[in-house]
């Protein structure tokens, strides 16, 4: 697994606290990651293998928080 946490571009501070990478391979069963809430809004862009939150299949972009 491979986790990258890069901080954005001056144009983008005001809107965006943070981008962060992850690669892993899913290998199916029960590997997710929890994501403990935090009160921010994380958008998402998937490319890899299918990926499934709560047994329901996601887009490759998508809006998640509490």
């Amino acid at each position: 697994m491979r986790y990258l946490e890069r901080k954005p571009p001056p144009e983008l501070e005001p809107f965006v606290q943070c981008f962060w990478y992850l690669n892993r391979t899913y290998k199916g069963g029960d590997d997710g990651e929890v994501l403990w809430p935090d009160g921010n809004y994380e958008v998402i862009f998937h490319f890899g293998s299918k990926y499934e939150v709560n047994k329901t299949p996601m887009e490759t972009a998508f809006l998640i928080g509490t």
